[in-house]
């Protein structure tokens, strides 16, 4: 039985002179708010399903920073009208 757990898409993985990297997101896992509580779902699969019924999938592969938000690599770029939206977290 699979156990989906809820994150919210804050945005785009940034780099080095405001270079933005499309293919890598950023998400904040609900109820996480260390590294340590993140570093369960590193390895975990992420899907967002579009309001055209899109499905968006991508893997958790690092953290960002210290308070429970950890980078995604993305298959497929989904849209920017996606930020904001809520993601699930197979596990």
């Amino acid at each position: 039985m699979t156990h989906v757990v809820k994150a919210q898409f804050v945005g785009y993985r940034r780099g080095l002179k405001s270079k933005q990297r499309n293919n890598q997101i950023l998400l904040h896992i609900d109820n996480v708010s260390s590294r340590d509580e993140a570093a369960q779902y590193i390895g975990q699969s992420i899907i967002w399903t579009s309001p055209a019924k899109q499905q968006y999938r991508g893997r958790i592969i690092g953290f960002h920073g210290r308070h429970g938000t950890v980078k995604v690599l993305m298959k497929k770029v989904p849209p920017s009208m996606a930020i904001g939206a809520s993601i699930l977290i197979d596990n």
